[in-house]
């Protein structure tokens, strides 16, 4: 939640399309409001120009990840139940999430109006400590 609620969809307004439009049946379309990872997402290729494609995917992937495992157990009731495994699970994740949001820094760092902004060692080494 951490992610995707902290992107400011107003910050898109006038940059981007803010929804899609389904086709739902013949002559009925329903305007969809698009997620905030897909308007970053958009914004960014729109805006930054990766070496390749598959960059854009790299990079967004591991957030689109922890959005599908937060969706899951959201969404319906189940019983608790222990498995080590979700541990190594989840700081595999926490880690590919740290490089994409590095990764995302990095890029808008590349801006000019960000040219005089000075990035502390502390983030630019990042590092990941596991307890």
């Amino acid at each position: 939640k951490m992610l995707s609620h902290n992107i400011n969809r107003d910050f898109f307004t006038g940059l981007i399309e803010l929804y899609e439009l389904k086709k739902v049946s013949e002559g009925v379309v329903e305007r969809k409001q698009k997620g905030t990872l897909t308007l970053l997402d958009e914004w960014l290729r729109k805006n930054y120009r990766l070496v390749n494609e598959e960059g854009y995917e790299k990079l967004f992937a591991p957030f689109k990840q922890v959005r599908s495992e937060r969706q899951k157990p959201a969404h319906k009731i189940s019983e608790n139940y222990y498995d080590k495994t979700f541990f190594r699970k989840q700081m595999d994740l926490m880690k590919e999430v740290y490089f994409s949001i590095s990764g995302l820094r990095i890029i808008l760092q590349q801006h000019p109006k960000a040219k005089d902004i000075e990035i502390p060692n502390w983030i630019k080494n990042g590092n990941i400590k596991e307890f």
